[in-house]
């Protein structure tokens, strides 16, 4: 008899939930809006989420709606049909995803630094300047690099050494010779030096590849003529 009592019970109080469909957790339990499916009350006591870490979170595919607590990221996600959303920008943070240059820091920080994934225009004028400081010095040249514009604008790096192209040659000289072939054509004698046997000479151009030394200066034979051409 009592087994038959429990049944008729329990049967009684699943229609009665079943035709409210309503429940309240906490304090004054008989007080709920008639909105409400579930309600939480406590000043006491709080609702926490369900805590997981970012991959944990990435595993699951929930419900449109579904919400989690990140414990990387220190903020709630909702999961939005086909990714998790920071649910944290209304506190200062950025809801974004980083590229082209940024990236993202443990959910909600941007910082420079990345991939550039487009061609990238910086726009700056004479107000408006882009200064980088705090660079190390470096006083070795031999294998610099350096940062030049292209014909576009865009900016490229070169080594130091192919912004001033110089050829020489190395000559010896027969008995009495005065003129001599240059590297490359002629086309401004300030960027020619001439030495004789390691010094420096003065000379005059008589043609497109081809000087003639300063009257005073005789050549012996095997004098080593050196013609430094700059472009």
């Amino acid at each position: 008899m009592k087994f038959i009592y429990t049944i008729i019970l329990t049967a009684f109080l699943l229609v009665a939930l079943k035709g409210n469909a309503q429940v309240k957790i906490g304090d004054n339990l008989q007080l709920i809006d008639a909105s409400s499916l579930l309600e939480l009350e406590s000043s006491s006591r709080v609702f926490v989420l369900t805590r997981v870490t970012e991959n944990q979170m990435n595993a699951i595919t929930p419900l449109n709606g579904a919400l989690v607590y990140n414990t990387d990221a220190q903020c709630i996600f909702m999961y939005s049909g086909d990714s998790w959303r920071n649910l944290c920008r209304n506190n200062g943070y950025i809801n974004a995803l980083g590229n082209n240059g940024l990236s993202v820091v443990n959910g909600n920080t941007v910082q420079l630094g990345g991939s550039l994934v487009r061609p990238t225009t910086i726009q700056t004028d004479a107000i408006n300047t882009l200064t980088i400081t705090g660079l190390e010095e470096n006083n070795d040249l031999s294998n610099a690099t350096m940062v030049v514009l292209d014909d576009t604008g865009a900016l490229t790096k070169t080594p130091l050494d192919a912004l001033v192209q110089k050829q020489e040659s190395v000559i010896a000289a027969s008995e009495g010779q005065n003129q001599f072939t240059t590297p490359q054509t002629i086309t401004d004698t300030d960027k020619i030096d001439v030495y004789r046997n390691g010094i420096k000479i003065g000379f005059s151009a008589i043609g497109p590849n081809l000087i003639e030394l300063q009257p005073d200066v005789i050549c012996f034979a095997n004098d080593e003529i050196r013609i430094v051409q700059i472009q």
